[in-house]
């Protein structure tokens, strides 16, 4: 093989590896322990946090409120990072603790770019067994306090949805593995049960987020006197190529 056989060869090579790169770009990729997650917390009325116990965050609410409260801001997305006619999806990979006995236990993942939120509502064991079809189900709204940390939605939208599931859920006790994505340009949710009955619901939302003003992972509880366990959350950002 000729000299220049082997320079087009390497550049041939190189521009190939160059294409595959760009198939996918990761924004952001971490795995948050308890003690970074932590570092997200918020300061609310009502709420402690505990991480004595190095294996989880425990998550406490003391008092009856008229709104879901928010617990935890990551921001995941910087400003200017990802331009607005790029596809991208969000995977989170939650592992929660035994959480509270009662029935009133509910968590809530979103995706925000301080204005407007699509996002996950994971269901407590009353809920789900009136209603076998839903484990989760996906939400959506605009924040009213959007560079505050009260945490209010003025509009907290989950109907109209199109929520589809695999199978009925008929486990006995609330599942502590779940999977979440988001693909906001194609206003897609989904949240999938790992252990204990597989289970999946896809949603259809409508509102857009602005990303890049930059987009935030925010986590809230539910309005009741609750606790929570969060072992950790697991975070990927990718940036998806037109290859």
């Amino acid at each position: 093989m000729s000299v220049v056989n082997v320079v087009y060869l390497l550049v041939s090579v190189t521009s190939w590896i160059s294409q595959v790169s760009l198939a996918e770009r990761v924004v952001y990729d971490k795995l948050l322990t308890p003690r970074e997650l932590f570092m997200f917390t918020l300061s609310q009325n009502g709420v402690t946090y505990n991480t004595s116990d190095p294996t989880h965050l425990g998550i406490y609410h003391s008092e009856r409120t008229s709104r879901i409260i928010r617990v935890l801001r990551i921001p995941v997305i910087p400003p200017s990072q990802i331009r607005a006619d790029e596809s991208y999806y969000v995977q989170l990979q939650v592992k929660l603790g035994e959480g509270d006995s009662r029935d009133d236990s509910e968590l809530l993942f979103f995706l925000s770019d301080n204005n407007n939120a699509i996002g996950i509502i994971l269901r407590d064991m009353g809920s789900v067994n009136d209603d076998k079809n839903n484990f989760c189900y996906g939400v959506e709204g605009d924040d009213e306090f959007p560079n505050g940390i009260q945490g209010k939605f003025g509009i907290l939208q989950h109907h109209n949805m199109k929520i589809k599931s695999a199978e009925e859920y008929t486990a006995s006790s609330q599942p502590t593995a779940v999977t979440i994505f988001f693909k906001p340009n194609q206003n897609f949710g989904s949240c999938s049960v790992i252990d204990g009955i597989p289970h999946i619901n896809t949603v259809s939302y409508v509102r857009q987020l602005n990303t890049p003003d930059g987009v935030f992972i925010d986590v809230y509880i539910d309005n009741d006197i609750e606790k929570h366990e969060i072992l950790f959350i697991k975070i990927k950002v990718v940036v998806e190529s037109l290859l």
